[in-house]
């Protein structure tokens, strides 16, 4: 599915803005509601946007929300091929145009889109309804419920129950678009690069909808270009660039890649632009190799949180992050616990950041290994490879976040996950991000490379720094034995409450959320099997009302409105200082 664009060839037309919206607070079942048009008392909300931060009434409903507004389509566009996409929403939707479905998707946090036809595409006014059902059932994926008499792993108990250390907004979160294009267009792109002799070379795979025959795809990049035919709905084309920029984070040079649909009469049917980024990466032995060379990952993980936004998309909130991002240093971040806004990635591309591209799969235990759950697993994996395999900045797939593996029925769960994303995208590392010990992580042995979260000096030996640094090296190193190659220190850190300062340093205050992060960084940062860290986390943000957490999780080195605390001033000092970097 390519990301909608505006050119010569491709009309497109945004939906963002103001929504009305009506809770299904009774239940009733998504066909019962109001496909045929919102009640009259039907309340006001901004789409992109989460439910749960713009009314107060709705700050803790979590169920089945309905969207409604107006749209018109274009008198031009009734000969064209018309589609309806929806960036992501906050769980399972259903889409009706005028009462009619057009369809459902499963799963959050992922494009879906429908196409219009006959009279739901005629010029004039039209009804749009979307039903956003973020129910928290335990059975999904992610599991949003979890039961009360479950182990919660010292997070306790909380409001809403969710067996995850952040809050399950609900909502559509990211652009609702319409775009036209001809009946002959380019469908789907997929991007593959290599380095070979201070060559780089691109290989574009391409998906074409067409009745005709004699199409052919011009596929330019700068002074280089091919032309190659299309057959059978593909096509495929192969461009070599002597003395090539390869892209890395000190040159994050991208290559306008124009595709050209043109038909026998030379007439352009369709075109599209990518920015190709030409680099290789792999692990190889217990190094990440970056077009060849080592590198090491020094930066984050993030959640998409922001106040009053929730979840939402906002360019804002991306441009000061990456600013925010750079000051400090960071090379790299993980999309953590779930795919980003592909903006965000568009934007780690230009910049050159390394992203970990994450499932939504979080906190997956014993329940949820079964065949219809891994169908579906590998069913999001896909979707995932096929939305984000065309930028530069994803380096590493990683399918889960912090599951427990200790079952036959588990590690198969996970063995076949890694296996279809490798079938899906053979071209980069598979990894998960472990907790716990090796033991409850069976099967950790088939990916590429393992993250592990520890949070020695705040859940695990409390208040003790420095005498628990040799547990945190002896973990990672268990790890390390149980893959046989490289680790990723994935989450580290302490909370910190802003403003709060103590010294001797005690828990909650800045002082000791900085020496956490900055004893254990300097203690491990050179294991030579280790091939980064990241902080636990870039911002505060909110989470479910437990005991724990006071107004959200504290372990951001930033403030929930991006304000810096004292870690993030010492994390400049260290990864800007060269002599405290890794020396691989």
């Amino acid at each position: 599915m390519l990301y909608p664009k505006l050119n010569a060839y491709r009309e497109l037309v945004g939906l963002d803005g103001i929504y009305r919206f009506a809770p299904n607070r009774e239940d009733r079942a998504s066909g019962d509601c109001w496909p045929d048009g919102l009640p009259v008392n039907a309340l006001e909300l901004a789409v992109p946007g989460s439910w749960n931060e713009q009314l107060r009434d709705l700050h803790e409903f979590h169920g089945e929300g309905w969207y409604e507004r107006d749209f018109y389509v274009p008198a031009s566009w009734g000969e064209r091929c018309v589609f309806l996409r929806i960036g992501s929403t906050a769980g399972n939707a259903r889409v009706w145009v005028d009462g009619c479905l057009l369809g459902e998707h499963i799963g959050p946090h992922l494009p879906f889109e429908f196409e219009l036809k006959g009279g739901l595409k005629s010029p004039g006014a039209h009804r749009l309804t979307i039903a956003v059902d973020n129910t928290l059932r335990w059975m999904s994926l992610p599991p949003g419920q979890a039961r009360r008499d479950e182990d919660r792993a010292g997070f306790g108990l909380g409001c809403p129950d969710v067996p995850y250390d952040f809050f399950p907004y609900g909502g559509i979160h990211r652009s609702v678009q319409l775009y036209a294009v001809n009946r002959d267009h380019i469908s789907d792109l997929s991007v593959r690069t290599s380095l070979d002799a201070g060559s780089g070379h691109i290989e574009i795979a391409g998906k074409i909808r067409t009745r005709e025959t004699g199409l052919r795809m011009r596929v330019e990049a700068g002074a280089y270009g091919v032309e190659s035919s299309v057959e059978g709905g593909t096509v495929e084309a192969k461009l070599t660039i002597p003395s090539v920029r390869p892209w890395c984070p000190a040159d994050p040079h991208l290559y306008k890649c124009v595709c050209t649909l043109v038909d026998e009469s030379g007439t352009v049917a369709d075109e599209y632009v990518l920015q190709i980024g030409v680099r290789t990466v792999e692990v190889r032995g217990n190094e990440l190799l970056l077009n060849g060379e080592p590198i090491f990952l020094h930066g984050f993980g993030k959640h998409e949180d922001f106040p009053i936004l929730g979840k939402a998309w906002a360019p804002a909130v991306a441009i000061r992050d990456y600013d925010l991002m750079r000051w400090i240093g960071a090379n790299s971040f993980r999309t953590s616990h779930y795919p980003y806004a592909e903006e965000m990635l568009d934007m780690a591309d230009r910049l050159g950041f390394l992203v970990i591209d994450e499932t939504p799969f979080v906190s997956l235990s014993e329940r949820v290994y079964t065949d219809a759950c891994r169908e579906q697993a590998c069913a999001v994996i896909r979707e995932l490879i096929e939305r984000d395999r065309n930028h530069p900045s994803v380096i590493l797939w990683s399918l889960a976040n912090e599951p427990y593996i200790e079952s036959d029925a588990g590690e198969r769960f996970f063995r076949e996950m890694a296996a279809c994303a490798r079938e899906a995208d053979p071209s980069r590392p598979v990894m998960y991000v472990a907790h716990e010990s090796p033991q409850q992580n069976r099967g950790a042995e088939c990916f590429d490379l393992i993250g592990v979260n520890k949070y020695f000096g705040w859940y695990h030996e409390t208040g003790d720094i420095d005498g628990s640094l040799h547990k945190l090296t002896d973990i990672l190193t268990a790890f390390h034995l149980q893959v046989n190659g490289p680790v990723l220190l994935a989450e580290f850190g302490a909370d910190a409450v802003a403003g709060l300062h103590s010294d001797p340093p005690v828990l909650f205050s800045e002082e000791y959320q900085a020496d956490t992060i900055c004893k254990q960084y300097q203690h491990v940062r050179n294991l030579p099997w280790l091939i980064g860290t990241h902080v636990w986390n870039f911002a505060d943000f909110k989470t479910a009302q437990t005991i724990n957490r006071v107004g959200g999780n504290k372990k951001g080195v930033f403030t929930r409105d991006r304000q810096p605390k004292l870690a993030a001033h010492t994390l400049r000092q260290l990864w800007n200082d060269t002599d405290a970097k890794p020396t691989r």
